[in-house]
């Protein structure tokens, strides 16, 4: 199956590019797709998940096709579709 994925703010500067198409195995969760990026990359690990316990870190925002993973049913376990858009971003602060 193939997803979107849409690059923000960090990781758009990590990964080099604001989009890309992924391949992932049928029944794949919104975690395989970003333990799938994670492996392409030691920054973009660090960046998104917490090396204490490996959860994403709180700061970061992963959405699945407009929704906030942390609002979903399944949260990270749930499984993507064939055109499923995902949104990687981390949050921005200042003032």
């Amino acid at each position: 199956m193939k997803v979107n994925v849409v690059y923000l703010t960090t990781f758009r500067e990590i990964v080099g590019r604001r989009s890309e198409t992924v391949e992932l195995p049928d029944g794949s969760t919104l975690m395989d797709l970003l333990e799938t990026l994670a492996e392409r990359s030691q920054k973009f690990r660090k960046e998104l998940f917490n090396p204490e316990g490996g959860e994403i870190r709180s700061y970061n925002k992963v959405a699945l096709n407009g929704i906030y993973a942390e609002y979903l049913n399944e949260k990270f376990a749930t499984k993507l579709r064939e055109g499923d858009k995902i949104l990687i971003a981390q949050g921005v602060s200042g003032g």
